[in-house]
Protein backbone atom coordinates (compact mmCIF):
# COMPACT_ATOMS: atom_id res chain seq x y z
CA UNK A 1 0.00 0.00 0.00
CA UNK A 2 1.63 3.55 -1.37
CA UNK A 3 2.18 5.88 1.30
CA UNK A 4 -0.50 8.86 1.18
CA UNK A 5 1.51 10.82 4.35
CA UNK A 6 1.92 14.25 3.00
CA UNK A 7 5.38 15.23 2.45
CA UNK A 8 7.32 17.64 4.64
CA UNK A 9 7.44 21.03 2.45
CA UNK A 10 10.74 22.52 2.82
CA UNK A 11 11.19 26.63 4.04
CA UNK A 12 11.77 28.53 1.20
CA UNK A 13 15.96 29.45 1.49
CA UNK A 14 18.91 29.76 -0.87
CA UNK A 15 21.83 28.12 0.24
CA UNK A 16 24.13 29.46 -2.42
CA UNK A 17 23.31 33.18 -1.34
CA UNK A 18 24.17 31.93 2.42
CA UNK A 19 27.62 30.75 0.89
CA UNK A 20 28.59 33.22 -0.95
CA UNK A 21 27.36 36.21 2.15
CA UNK A 22 29.49 33.87 4.46
CA UNK A 23 32.47 33.26 2.04
CA UNK A 24 32.95 37.24 1.51
CA UNK A 25 32.72 37.65 5.04
CA UNK A 26 35.80 35.50 5.58
CA UNK A 27 37.22 36.32 2.61
CA UNK A 28 37.26 40.35 2.67
CA UNK A 29 35.61 40.84 6.63
CA UNK A 30 36.71 44.46 6.29
CA UNK A 31 34.47 45.57 3.24
CA UNK A 32 31.96 43.29 4.23
CA UNK A 33 30.79 42.44 7.55
CA UNK A 34 29.32 45.81 8.49
CA UNK A 35 27.57 45.91 5.26
CA UNK A 36 26.11 42.74 6.26
CA UNK A 37 25.30 43.40 10.19
CA UNK A 38 23.33 46.80 9.14
CA UNK A 39 20.87 44.36 7.26
CA UNK A 40 20.97 40.76 8.33
CA UNK A 41 20.68 39.29 11.71
CA UNK A 42 21.12 35.54 12.28
CA UNK A 43 17.70 34.61 11.29
CA UNK A 44 18.17 35.43 7.75
CA UNK A 45 20.23 32.57 7.59
CA UNK A 46 18.15 29.15 7.25
CA UNK A 47 20.62 26.53 7.67
CA UNK A 48 21.57 26.23 11.74
CA UNK A 49 25.20 25.77 10.68
CA UNK A 50 25.60 29.26 8.69
CA UNK A 51 23.44 30.99 10.89
CA UNK A 52 26.18 29.99 13.90
CA UNK A 53 29.19 30.52 11.51
CA UNK A 54 27.30 33.80 10.71
CA UNK A 55 27.25 34.57 14.42
CA UNK A 56 30.70 33.52 15.20
CA UNK A 57 31.55 36.35 13.14
CA UNK A 58 29.77 39.28 14.48
CA UNK A 59 30.66 38.06 17.89
CA UNK A 60 34.28 38.07 16.71
CA UNK A 61 34.01 41.49 15.03
CA UNK A 62 31.95 43.40 17.60
CA UNK A 63 35.17 42.47 20.21
CA UNK A 64 37.57 43.37 17.57
CA UNK A 65 38.88 40.49 16.97
CA UNK A 66 40.77 39.20 13.54
CA UNK A 67 38.16 37.33 11.38
CA UNK A 68 40.05 35.16 8.95
CA UNK A 69 39.95 31.42 8.59
CA UNK A 70 42.37 29.87 11.51
CA UNK A 71 40.56 32.40 14.18
CA UNK A 72 37.15 31.71 13.07
CA UNK A 73 38.08 27.77 13.53
CA UNK A 74 39.26 28.40 16.84
CA UNK A 75 36.16 30.29 17.97
CA UNK A 76 34.16 27.84 16.38
CA UNK A 77 35.73 24.77 18.36
CA UNK A 78 35.96 26.70 21.58
CA UNK A 79 32.05 26.95 21.42
CA UNK A 80 31.88 23.66 20.85
CA UNK A 81 29.72 24.76 17.55
CA UNK A 82 32.69 23.26 14.65
CA UNK A 83 31.34 20.57 14.38
CA UNK A 84 27.38 22.07 13.77
CA UNK A 85 28.81 23.91 11.20
CA UNK A 86 30.47 21.01 9.25
CA UNK A 87 34.11 20.90 10.28
CA UNK A 88 36.91 22.57 9.28
CA UNK A 89 36.72 20.88 5.72
CA UNK A 90 33.07 22.87 5.41
CA UNK A 91 34.46 26.30 6.87
CA UNK A 92 37.40 25.95 4.75
CA UNK A 93 35.21 25.78 1.26
CA UNK A 94 32.86 27.94 2.10
CA UNK A 95 35.77 30.55 2.87
CA UNK A 96 37.25 29.10 -1.01
CA UNK A 97 34.36 30.27 -2.81
CA UNK A 98 34.69 33.76 -2.52
CA UNK A 99 34.90 35.44 -5.69
CA UNK A 100 34.39 39.09 -4.97
CA UNK A 101 32.58 41.34 -2.61
CA UNK A 102 30.65 43.39 -5.79
CA UNK A 103 27.92 41.27 -5.53
CA UNK A 104 27.53 41.10 -1.53
CA UNK A 105 24.29 43.38 -1.60
CA UNK A 106 22.40 41.45 -4.41
CA UNK A 107 22.75 38.03 -2.29
CA UNK A 108 21.99 40.01 1.24
CA UNK A 109 18.79 40.83 -0.51
CA UNK A 110 18.36 36.87 -1.26
CA UNK A 111 18.28 36.10 2.28
CA UNK A 112 16.45 39.02 3.19
CA UNK A 113 12.94 38.01 0.67
CA UNK A 114 13.74 33.99 1.91
CA UNK A 115 13.53 35.19 5.31
CA UNK A 116 10.91 37.56 5.09
CA UNK A 117 8.70 34.38 3.05
CA UNK A 118 9.65 31.94 6.28
CA UNK A 119 7.91 34.52 8.20
CA UNK A 120 4.78 34.86 6.25
CA UNK A 121 4.49 30.96 6.65
CA UNK A 122 5.08 31.21 10.46
CA UNK A 123 2.81 33.51 10.54
CA UNK A 124 0.11 31.91 8.71
CA UNK A 125 0.67 28.50 10.69
CA UNK A 126 0.39 30.66 14.36
CA UNK A 127 -2.63 31.94 12.33
CA UNK A 128 -4.40 29.00 11.53
CA UNK A 129 -3.55 27.15 15.08
CA UNK A 130 -5.29 30.22 16.43
CA UNK A 131 -8.68 29.87 14.72
CA UNK A 132 -8.50 26.37 15.42
CA UNK A 133 -8.10 26.40 19.37
CA UNK A 134 -10.58 29.52 19.42
CA UNK A 135 -9.23 30.24 22.66
CA UNK A 136 -9.39 33.75 22.50
CA UNK A 137 -12.03 36.09 21.38
CA UNK A 138 -12.50 36.29 17.37
CA UNK A 139 -11.91 40.76 18.04
CA UNK A 140 -8.35 39.28 19.74
CA UNK A 141 -7.70 36.81 17.24
CA UNK A 142 -8.04 39.90 14.39
CA UNK A 143 -5.96 41.87 16.25
CA UNK A 144 -2.89 39.49 16.50
CA UNK A 145 -3.29 38.75 12.54
CA UNK A 146 -3.58 42.33 11.22
CA UNK A 147 -0.49 43.37 13.51
CA UNK A 148 1.63 40.54 12.47
CA UNK A 149 0.93 41.20 9.05
CA UNK A 150 1.50 44.58 9.14
CA UNK A 151 5.13 44.33 10.43
CA UNK A 152 5.47 41.90 8.01
CA UNK A 153 4.85 44.12 5.38
CA UNK A 154 6.98 46.96 6.87
CA UNK A 155 9.79 44.49 7.15
CA UNK A 156 10.03 46.08 10.96
CA UNK A 157 11.76 43.56 12.95
CA UNK A 158 12.38 44.41 16.46
CA UNK A 159 16.32 43.98 17.14
CA UNK A 160 18.87 44.49 20.00
CA UNK A 161 20.37 47.66 19.33
CA UNK A 162 23.70 48.13 21.15
CA UNK A 163 23.92 51.53 23.47
CA UNK A 164 26.79 52.93 20.97
CA UNK A 165 23.76 53.53 18.54
CA UNK A 166 21.10 54.47 21.51
CA UNK A 167 24.13 57.23 22.50
CA UNK A 168 24.22 58.56 18.96
CA UNK A 169 20.58 58.88 18.89
CA UNK A 170 19.87 60.90 22.02
CA UNK A 171 23.30 63.04 21.34
CA UNK A 172 21.34 63.87 17.97
CA UNK A 173 17.90 64.51 19.54
CA UNK A 174 19.50 67.07 22.51
CA UNK A 175 21.46 68.85 19.59
CA UNK A 176 18.20 68.95 17.97
CA UNK A 177 15.87 70.25 20.99
CA UNK A 178 18.86 72.92 21.57
CA UNK A 179 18.32 73.97 17.69
CA UNK A 180 14.61 74.46 18.47
CA UNK A 181 15.52 77.43 21.28
CA UNK A 182 12.35 76.75 23.00
CA UNK A 183 9.95 75.59 19.43
CA UNK A 184 8.09 71.68 19.81
CA UNK A 185 10.45 69.57 18.89
CA UNK A 186 7.01 67.37 17.98
CA UNK A 187 4.06 68.58 17.04
CA UNK A 188 2.97 71.65 18.08
CA UNK A 189 -0.24 72.22 20.46
CA UNK A 190 -1.15 75.31 18.75
CA UNK A 191 -0.96 76.99 22.26
CA UNK A 192 1.93 78.45 23.15
CA UNK A 193 1.84 77.62 27.10
CA UNK A 194 1.44 73.93 26.45
CA UNK A 195 4.07 74.01 24.23
CA UNK A 196 5.68 75.50 27.30
CA UNK A 197 5.18 73.10 29.50
CA UNK A 198 5.37 70.14 27.59
CA UNK A 199 7.65 70.75 24.22
CA UNK A 200 5.39 69.43 21.91
CA UNK A 201 3.30 66.28 21.06
CA UNK A 202 6.18 63.83 20.62
CA UNK A 203 6.05 59.77 18.93
CA UNK A 204 5.58 57.42 21.08
CA UNK A 205 3.87 59.14 24.05
CA UNK A 206 -0.05 58.65 25.06
CA UNK A 207 -1.10 61.92 26.64
CA UNK A 208 -4.01 62.64 28.69
CA UNK A 209 -6.58 65.50 28.53
CA UNK A 210 -9.05 64.73 31.48
CA UNK A 211 -12.03 66.84 32.86
CA UNK A 212 -15.25 66.63 34.16
CA UNK A 213 -18.24 66.49 31.17
CA UNK A 214 -18.89 70.15 30.02
CA UNK A 215 -15.95 71.67 30.62
CA UNK A 216 -14.03 71.56 26.70
CA UNK A 217 -12.45 68.65 26.40
CA UNK A 218 -13.54 67.64 23.10
CA UNK A 219 -13.69 71.41 22.10
CA UNK A 220 -9.54 71.71 23.03
CA UNK A 221 -8.79 68.04 20.85
CA UNK A 222 -10.43 69.34 18.22
CA UNK A 223 -9.06 73.07 18.40
CA UNK A 224 -5.26 71.07 18.50
CA UNK A 225 -6.88 68.88 15.45
CA UNK A 226 -7.51 71.90 13.45
CA UNK A 227 -4.29 73.46 14.66
CA UNK A 228 -2.19 70.65 12.98
CA UNK A 229 -4.01 69.60 10.09
CA UNK A 230 -5.25 73.04 8.51
CA UNK A 231 -2.83 75.43 9.11
CA UNK A 232 0.47 73.05 9.64
CA UNK A 233 -0.97 70.59 6.98
CA UNK A 234 -0.26 67.21 9.02
CA UNK A 235 -2.00 64.12 8.78
CA UNK A 236 -4.15 63.42 11.92
CA UNK A 237 -6.23 60.33 12.99
CA UNK A 238 -9.46 61.09 15.52
CA UNK A 239 -11.11 58.24 17.26
CA UNK A 240 -15.21 59.33 18.19
CA UNK A 241 -16.76 57.06 20.33
CA UNK A 242 -19.70 59.82 21.52
CA UNK A 243 -20.17 62.26 18.24
CA UNK A 244 -20.74 61.60 14.60
CA UNK A 245 -18.41 62.74 12.09
CA UNK A 246 -20.88 65.69 10.63
CA UNK A 247 -21.01 67.26 14.17
CA UNK A 248 -17.34 67.28 14.66
CA UNK A 249 -16.86 69.21 11.33
CA UNK A 250 -19.47 71.68 12.35
CA UNK A 251 -17.71 71.84 15.37
CA UNK A 252 -14.18 72.77 13.54
CA UNK A 253 -15.72 74.75 11.33
CA UNK A 254 -18.52 77.29 14.04
CA UNK A 255 -15.26 77.32 15.60
CA UNK A 256 -12.62 78.27 13.25
CA UNK A 257 -15.45 80.69 11.49
CA UNK A 258 -16.43 81.91 15.59
CA UNK A 259 -20.21 80.70 14.67
CA UNK A 260 -22.07 79.98 17.65
CA UNK A 261 -23.49 76.05 16.30
CA UNK A 262 -27.16 76.89 18.19
CA UNK A 263 -28.08 78.79 15.44
CA UNK A 264 -28.18 75.96 13.42
CA UNK A 265 -30.08 73.67 15.53
CA UNK A 266 -32.20 76.24 16.69
CA UNK A 267 -33.57 77.26 13.14
CA UNK A 268 -32.34 81.08 14.43
CA UNK A 269 -31.97 83.62 11.65
CA UNK A 270 -27.99 83.87 10.94
CA UNK A 271 -27.08 86.94 9.22
CA UNK A 272 -25.38 86.71 5.55
CA UNK A 273 -22.48 87.94 6.81
CA UNK A 274 -21.92 85.44 8.93
CA UNK A 275 -23.11 82.26 7.01
CA UNK A 276 -20.84 83.60 3.98
CA UNK A 277 -18.12 83.47 7.24
CA UNK A 278 -19.16 80.07 8.04
CA UNK A 279 -18.76 78.28 4.62
CA UNK A 280 -15.38 79.95 4.16
CA UNK A 281 -14.24 78.54 7.01
CA UNK A 282 -15.91 74.79 6.05
CA UNK A 283 -14.19 75.12 2.56
CA UNK A 284 -11.07 75.76 3.99
CA UNK A 285 -11.13 72.89 6.06
CA UNK A 286 -12.57 70.69 3.76
CA UNK A 287 -9.43 69.21 2.18
CA UNK A 288 -7.67 69.31 5.86
CA UNK A 289 -5.91 65.79 6.91
CA UNK A 290 -8.30 64.84 9.06
CA UNK A 291 -9.39 61.23 9.22
CA UNK A 292 -12.53 60.38 11.37
CA UNK A 293 -13.55 57.14 12.57
CA UNK A 294 -16.61 57.01 14.09
CA UNK A 295 -16.70 53.87 16.91
CA UNK A 296 -18.96 53.71 19.20
CA UNK A 297 -18.52 50.88 21.45
CA UNK A 298 -15.29 49.87 19.82
CA UNK A 299 -12.52 47.58 21.49
CA UNK A 300 -9.20 48.31 22.33
CA UNK A 301 -8.33 45.56 19.93
CA UNK A 302 -10.76 46.85 17.18
CA UNK A 303 -9.55 50.39 17.85
CA UNK A 304 -5.70 49.85 17.50
CA UNK A 305 -6.86 47.71 14.30
CA UNK A 306 -8.40 51.12 13.08
CA UNK A 307 -5.32 52.82 14.16
CA UNK A 308 -2.88 50.84 12.19
CA UNK A 309 -4.85 51.47 8.58
CA UNK A 310 -5.08 55.31 9.36
CA UNK A 311 -1.55 54.98 9.60
CA UNK A 312 -0.62 52.43 7.17
CA UNK A 313 -2.72 54.16 4.69
CA UNK A 314 -2.55 57.94 5.61
CA UNK A 315 0.54 58.34 6.91
CA UNK A 316 -1.18 60.04 10.06
CA UNK A 317 1.04 61.75 12.46
CA UNK A 318 -1.01 61.80 15.43
CA UNK A 319 -4.14 59.57 16.74
CA UNK A 320 -7.30 61.57 19.19
CA UNK A 321 -9.47 59.31 21.13
CA UNK A 322 -12.69 60.65 22.50
CA UNK A 323 -13.13 59.22 25.16
CA UNK A 324 -11.35 56.62 26.84
CA UNK A 325 -14.07 55.65 29.23
CA UNK A 326 -16.22 54.44 26.47
CA UNK A 327 -13.54 52.39 24.68
CA UNK A 328 -14.51 48.38 25.33
CA UNK A 329 -12.36 46.06 26.96
CA UNK A 330 -11.02 42.86 24.28
CA UNK A 331 -11.91 39.31 24.83
CA UNK A 332 -15.03 37.87 27.04
CA UNK A 333 -12.29 37.48 30.08
CA UNK A 334 -11.97 41.19 29.80
CA UNK A 335 -15.40 41.98 29.83
CA UNK A 336 -15.80 40.45 32.71
CA UNK A 337 -13.40 41.77 34.79
CA UNK A 338 -13.85 44.69 37.60
CA UNK A 339 -14.37 48.39 35.91
CA UNK A 340 -10.84 48.87 36.91
CA UNK A 341 -9.07 46.42 35.28
CA UNK A 342 -11.45 46.85 32.15
CA UNK A 343 -9.80 50.82 32.01
CA UNK A 344 -6.29 49.68 32.83
CA UNK A 345 -6.28 46.93 29.50
CA UNK A 346 -7.60 49.43 27.36
CA UNK A 347 -4.96 52.47 28.99
CA UNK A 348 -2.15 49.79 28.33
CA UNK A 349 -3.42 49.31 25.21
CA UNK A 350 -3.54 52.96 24.23
CA UNK A 351 -0.05 53.15 25.46
CA UNK A 352 1.45 50.06 23.57
CA UNK A 353 -0.07 51.77 20.38
CA UNK A 354 1.80 55.11 20.63
CA UNK A 355 5.22 53.02 20.74
CA UNK A 356 3.70 50.67 18.35
CA UNK A 357 2.63 53.18 15.70
CA UNK A 358 5.74 55.85 17.04
CA UNK A 359 3.21 58.73 17.12
CA UNK A 360 1.57 60.40 20.12
CA UNK A 361 -1.73 59.58 20.91
CA UNK A 362 -3.83 61.91 22.73
CA UNK A 363 -6.85 60.27 25.06
CA UNK A 364 -9.69 62.23 26.79
CA UNK A 365 -10.23 60.98 29.74
CA UNK A 366 -13.59 61.76 32.22
CA UNK A 367 -12.66 62.91 35.79
CA UNK A 368 -15.00 61.69 38.85
CA UNK A 369 -17.23 63.79 40.60
CA UNK A 370 -14.66 64.96 43.31
CA UNK A 371 -12.21 67.01 40.51
CA UNK A 372 -15.22 69.43 40.16
CA UNK A 373 -15.61 70.18 43.69
CA UNK A 374 -12.39 69.65 44.83
CA UNK A 375 -10.91 73.30 46.27
CA UNK A 376 -8.01 74.40 44.04
CA UNK A 377 -8.96 72.21 40.57
CA UNK A 378 -8.41 68.51 39.98
CA UNK A 379 -6.30 66.30 40.75
CA UNK A 380 -4.44 62.89 39.81
CA UNK A 381 -6.31 61.45 42.14
CA UNK A 382 -9.70 62.00 40.28
CA UNK A 383 -9.41 60.34 37.13
CA UNK A 384 -12.07 58.13 36.79
CA UNK A 385 -12.00 54.35 37.73
CA UNK A 386 -8.23 53.61 37.24
CA UNK A 387 -5.09 54.20 38.81
CA UNK A 388 -3.74 52.70 35.45
CA UNK A 389 -4.29 55.69 33.15
CA UNK A 390 -1.76 58.03 35.66
CA UNK A 391 0.64 54.65 35.32
CA UNK A 392 0.74 54.19 31.53
CA UNK A 393 0.68 58.24 30.25
CA UNK A 394 3.47 60.56 29.60
CA UNK A 395 1.69 63.45 29.86
CA UNK A 396 -1.91 64.46 32.18
CA UNK A 397 -3.17 67.66 31.47
CA UNK A 398 -6.50 68.38 33.54
CA UNK A 399 -8.56 70.75 32.49
CA UNK A 400 -10.92 73.42 34.49
CA UNK A 401 -13.15 76.14 34.60
CA UNK A 402 -14.13 78.11 36.95
CA UNK A 403 -17.30 80.08 35.52
CA UNK A 404 -19.57 77.84 33.54
CA UNK A 405 -21.60 78.84 30.48
CA UNK A 406 -24.54 79.66 32.27
CA UNK A 407 -22.58 82.61 34.28
CA UNK A 408 -21.07 84.39 31.12
CA UNK A 409 -22.72 87.16 29.64
CA UNK A 410 -23.45 86.63 25.58
CA UNK A 411 -20.52 86.80 23.80
CA UNK A 412 -17.92 86.96 27.23
CA UNK A 413 -15.16 84.59 27.10
CA UNK A 414 -14.29 82.22 30.08
CA UNK A 415 -10.74 81.48 32.05
CA UNK A 416 -9.58 77.90 31.60
CA UNK A 417 -6.85 76.36 33.24
CA UNK A 418 -4.94 73.36 32.60
CA UNK A 419 -2.68 71.89 35.11
CA UNK A 420 -0.03 69.28 33.88
CA UNK A 421 -0.13 67.10 36.97
CA UNK A 422 2.31 64.48 35.10
CA UNK A 423 4.63 65.26 32.68
CA UNK A 424 7.78 62.09 32.35
CA UNK A 425 10.28 64.40 30.33
CA UNK A 426 9.27 67.98 31.40
CA UNK A 427 7.91 70.14 34.35
CA UNK A 428 4.17 70.20 36.23
CA UNK A 429 2.51 73.06 36.95
CA UNK A 430 -0.58 75.46 35.89
CA UNK A 431 -1.22 77.96 33.25
CA UNK A 432 -4.36 79.42 31.64
CA UNK A 433 -6.49 79.13 28.76
CA UNK A 434 -9.27 81.56 27.31
CA UNK A 435 -12.09 79.52 26.33
CA UNK A 436 -15.57 81.03 24.07
CA UNK A 437 -18.09 78.51 24.84
CA UNK A 438 -20.17 80.04 21.64
CA UNK A 439 -17.50 78.94 19.55
CA UNK A 440 -16.71 75.83 21.82
CA UNK A 441 -12.78 77.89 21.17
CA UNK A 442 -9.70 77.97 22.95
CA UNK A 443 -7.11 80.91 22.51
CA UNK A 444 -3.76 81.19 24.22
CA UNK A 445 -4.98 83.40 27.99
CA UNK A 446 -5.30 87.72 27.36
CA UNK A 447 -5.97 86.44 23.31
CA UNK A 448 -9.39 87.30 22.91
CA UNK A 449 -9.08 87.67 19.19
CA UNK A 450 -12.63 87.02 17.88
CA UNK A 451 -12.25 87.64 14.01
CA UNK A 452 -12.91 84.33 11.96
CA UNK A 453 -9.90 82.61 10.70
Amino acid sequence: MADSATPVRVMPHNSLAEETVLSAILADPENTIDRCVERLTPEHFYARGHRLLYETCVAMRDKGEVIELPSVVSRLEDAGHLKDVGGVHEVSRIASAFVTAANVDYYLGLLREKHQLRRVIESATRFIQMAYEQQDAVEQVMDEVEKDMLALCQDETKRERGFFEITEKMIAKVQEMHASRGKPTGLSWGYRDMNTFTFGLKPGEMIVIAARPGIGKTALALNVTERIAVDDGKPIGFMSLEMSAEALALRIACSRSRVNSRSFYTNERVPDETLRGFIRAAKNIESAPIHIIEAPMISISQLRSAARRLRARHKIEALFVDYLQLVQPSGLAGRNDSREREVAQVSAGLKSLALELEIPVVVLSQLNREGGKREGGPQLVDLRESGAIEQDADIVCLLSRKEMKDDLRPGEPATAEVYVAKNRNGPVGGFKLTFFPEFTRFEDYRDVDVTPA
